[in-house]
């Protein structure tokens, strides 16, 4: 309870100094919660990166909901709101290399490989980046999955 609570407080004080941040995932259908999706600054605790104003995109969904296009369709929301509405340059996004699901998501929101890097846990990471020249040039189009 103690570490909910100190994340919940982190997030909320990301909210209030950013106006962005971490979201509930929620299916529109049944209202149920299934996660998380995000737009957050890495942090000094990202060892990985060498910049901590990096904002990062990022989606923790159950399980349950897996395959089922969720995590795309909230990570184009943010992507979209992080060049629109909140007016950032770059983004980023990280994820281990067995997690190819995450790899295909980064590539459809039109992100490119720029990176391995050694996360502080010791776990490999791989580390994609969209900037907003690239994110313009995309328009309304989605890049498709990959055959």
């Amino acid at each position: 309870r103690e570490r909910t609570d100190e994340v919940f407080s982190r997030q909320l004080d990301h909210w209030t100094q950013h106006d962005f941040g971490w979201r509930a995932a929620i299916l529109k259908a049944t209202g149920v919660w299934v996660g998380f999706i995000g737009l957050n600054y890495v942090g000094p605790e990202a060892t990985e990166i060498d910049n901590k104003d990096e904002v990062e995109i990022g989606w923790w969904l159950s399980p349950s909901v897996w395959r089922r296009g969720d995590a795309i369709e909230g990570a184009l929301a943010l992507r979209d709101e992080a060049f629109e509405r909140v007016g950032l340059d770059r983004i980023i996004g990280r994820y281990r290399p067995a997690n190819v699901a995450s790899a295909r998501i980064m590539e459809r929101l039109g992100m490119t490989y720029e990176r391995e890097a050694v996360g502080r846990h010791g776990e490999v990471v791989r580390i994609c980046a969209l900037d907003r020249a690239r994110w313009l040039g995309l328009g309304d189009w989605v890049v498709p999955w990959p055959r």
